[in-house]
């Protein structure tokens, strides 16, 4: 999406601000998009 057009930079932007850059990678970190449950 960094490649695309000046819409699809912003959402890609917006997306590692708010969820990489934070270290909501999903599954691996329980939380992402979704809360994911703790593996026990």
């Amino acid at each position: 999406m960094s490649h695309g057009d000046e819409k699809a930079q912003r959402r890609a932007a917006w997306l590692k601000e708010n969820d990489i850059d934070r270290g909501k990678l999903g599954v691996a970190t329980g939380e992402g998009f979704y809360t994911y449950p703790a593996h026990k």
